[in-house]
């Protein structure tokens, strides 16, 4: 006779620790959940605090580690919130606070999209047309497109937002102030990682962004960045010695400026030893700003020819040349047959920005 896996007093005594966990667990469900500290703050403090962390200056970051494989840097130091319960509390609260100010169907991140989108083509770079506002509507990839000063200009739409509800006029008055003082300064994200051990049972990692401002000398802002923070101060009761430097800053202003982009043209296969006629078939892959002198060079007419109509919500003014990157090579179709030329090619052009 074979003997049972189990004695029966271990089974019993498993069955004990069962009904005490089932039961310590009922208790602590019928406890209510500790209350989050932002849960008691007004819409005012709440409002003040998310307007310093678009500032930067909400968490007290004392060191900064280098992300690994693309990753934004790891910091230190004492942040705001640093557990999941928190920052789920905080956000709603702000979120809501948002949404008031920009009221909408569908989801907050939706709206704010379309926001950014009408905000960065109309205000940021001054496209005009009905197709502009068309196309912020209609299509996502200009919802969600980046560029340079984005980060700036989310900022923007969020602090228009929250200093509705900054009732203190110093306070609100400050927090503008500073907010254009600093508008065209970089912006880089970083991350912490908060640790929630507060069940032996479940281990919450949870991974929040901040984001701190490097500051920028005013002359190295761009033509767009000051024109934009000046009507951004005139419509915000911006103080007059912050505006005053801006004023002096815009005529001098870098306007212009070359990047260069990997693209392709193409030569359909017609048959025998025939070729279509050329075409352009490619976006531009991690654009890179260049000194402009790089770009001065021969290129042929009929490849700059086949670039892309520069429409009126494009950085770009005009094409400068066109850099073949080797010679032309012939490409098969998916199934074994030509199926024309290709020929990688590099792209300059001048923007304004």
């Amino acid at each position: 006779m074979k003997k049972p896996l189990f004695s029966a007093v271990t089974l019993l005594a498993v069955a004990a620790i069962a009904v005490a966990a089932h039961a310590a667990t009922t208790k602590d469900s019928a406890q209510p959940a500790a209350a989050s500290r932002f849960e008691a703050l007004s819409d005012e403090e709440i409002s003040v605090l998310a307007i310093k962390e678009v500032l930067g200056v909400a968490h007290e970051v004392t060191a900064l580690r280098p992300g690994s494989n693309g990753d934004r840097p790891m910091a230190e130091g004492t942040f705001v919130y640093d557990s999941v319960k928190d920052w789920r509390v905080y956000r709603q609260r702000v979120d809501g606070l948002i949404q008031k100010e920009n009221p909408g169907d569908g989801e907050l991140s939706s709206i704010l999209a379309n926001r950014y989108c009408e905000e960065r083509y109309l205000k940021f770079q001054g496209a005009k047309g009905p197709e502009v506002e068309k196309m912020c509507k209609e299509y996502t990839r200009f919802r969600y497109s980046p560029f340079e000063q984005e980060h700036a200009v989310k900022a923007a739409i969020r602090m228009e937002a929250l200093l509705k509800n900054v009732k203190d006029e110093k306070t609100a008055q400050d927090l503008r102030d500073q907010f254009i003082r600093t508008f065209g300064y970089e912006r880089e994200q970083y991350r912490w990682i908060s640790v929630d051990t507060t069940s032996p049972l479940v281990l919450n990692r949870e991974e929040f962004w901040g984001v701190r401002l490097k500051e920028k000398p005013l002359n190295q802002w761009s033509h767009r960045t000051v024109k934009y923070a000046l009507a951004w101060a005139k419509d915000h009761n911006v103080s007059a010695d912050v505006v005053a430097p801006l004023v002096a800053a815009l005529p001098k202003a870098p306007r212009l400026r070359c990047a260069k982009g990997a693209a392709v043209l193409l030569r359909e296969y017609e048959g025998g030893t025939t070729y279509g006629a050329l075409r352009y078939d490619s976006k531009f892959f991690d654009p890179k700003v260049v000194d402009c002198s790089e770009a001065k060079m021969k290129s042929d007419k009929d490849h700059l020819a086949v670039l892309p109509k520069i429409e009126p919500h494009h950085d770009r003014t005009r094409w400068l040349a066109v850099k073949p990157d080797g010679d032309w090579r012939v490409y098969d179709t998916n199934r074994g047959r030509i199926g024309g030329k290709r020929l990688p090619i590099t792209v300059y052009w001048e923007m304004e920005y």
